[in-house]
């Protein structure tokens, strides 16, 4: 039945999931393991959920947009799922923010497969990433996946790159002209500085091993079949799912490398919710998709427990 529900694109669905979404977020405040901290901040609450709940309506309008899972409505599923067996929430505005604005960029970078004219997209997808890049300096390893776009898209050329750069340096250089006249320079130097920390001591415990073992085994089945099945997809479809792909290849080394490891699991939700919707599509066995589904429920119960 889940699974019927879900095989197309209905605004009943979104709606549900926008509810579902709520109900998932204030448990989180009320019962999650930092609730003590951070249910007595409602400023961070508040901040919290309308960026949460705006980066879900933003993801829902780029998979529509940009036909990015087939007419279906498998992807905000997915994101639901993964914010609830993931997601845990404290004082972190700041990647909420950057995941806000990354969003923006990764619907431009999408985008560019039907532009004739792209120095518009390119620009602007640069532009939000150094946006996001202000409010978590790691966020700038998102302008490789934007430099692959151009290349994936076959939009290369070096007025191109110098465009994304530029779009990328503008609110960089307007935050430093800002911070210059309020004589506060090293602000902006620290954006510069980000540190690197290798341990994954934090990804060893049951409430994250068992989704990240979990969903590895299922992302790499579902590249297995997308490379088996590219020829039944549109040029358009593949391309897409490349990205995607570079897209995840750049969040696993950002996972492994900051040291806001748990935080930064948001940046997760984008690609892999995607994926997986296209991976269940592809599936040919009802009863296959239907285990795919079901499994999700039963790990995403199973860490909220």
């Amino acid at each position: 039945m889940i699974l019927n529900f879900f095989s197309k694109t209905k605004s009943i669905n979104l709606i549900l999931m926008g509810l579902l979404f709520t109900l998932f977020y204030f448990l989180k405040v009320i019962f999650g393991e930092n609730n003590l901290e951070f249910s007595s901040n409602y400023y961070s609450i508040i901040i919290n959920y309308t960026l949460f709940i705006g980066s879900f309506i933003l993801f829902k309008f780029i998979i529509i947009d940009n036909k990015l899972t087939n007419n279906s409505d498998f992807g905000i599923l997915f994101f639901v799922l993964l914010f609830g067996i993931f997601i845990t929430l404290s004082s972190i505005s700041t990647i909420v923010f950057s995941f806000f604005f990354l969003l923006l960029s990764f619907r431009k970078m999408h985008n560019l497969y039907d532009k004739i004219e792209t120095k518009q997209e390119v620009f602007d997808s640069g532009f939000w990433i150094g946006i996001a890049t202000i409010f978590t300096p790691i966020s700038s390893l998102y302008m490789w996946v934007l430099l692959s776009a151009i290349v994936v898209f076959k939009k290369s050329n070096w007025r191109t790159l110098m465009i994304s750069i530029l779009g990328f340096l503008l609110p960089l250089f307007l935050f430093y002209t800002y911070l210059f006249f309020m004589e506060s320079n090293q602000s902006f130097t620290s954006l510069f500085y980000f540190s690197i920390f290798f341990d994954i001591e934090i990804y060893k415990r049951n409430r994250i091993l068992i989704p990240l073992i979990s969903m590895s085994f299922i992302i790499l089945s579902a590249i297995m079949l997308v490379f088996r099945n590219q020829n039944s997809l549109s040029i358009i479809q593949y391309r897409n799912i490349k990205l995607l792909l570079i897209n995840l290849l750049i969040t696993l080394i950002i996972l492994l490398v900051t040291t806001q490891k748990e935080s930064t699991l948001l940046f997760l939700l984008f690609p892999v919710s995607i994926i997986l919707a296209n991976f269940i599509q592809l599936i040919k066995r009802k009863w296959l998709q239907g285990a795919l589904l079901y499994s999700f429920l039963i790990l995403f119960i199973s860490m909220n427990l």
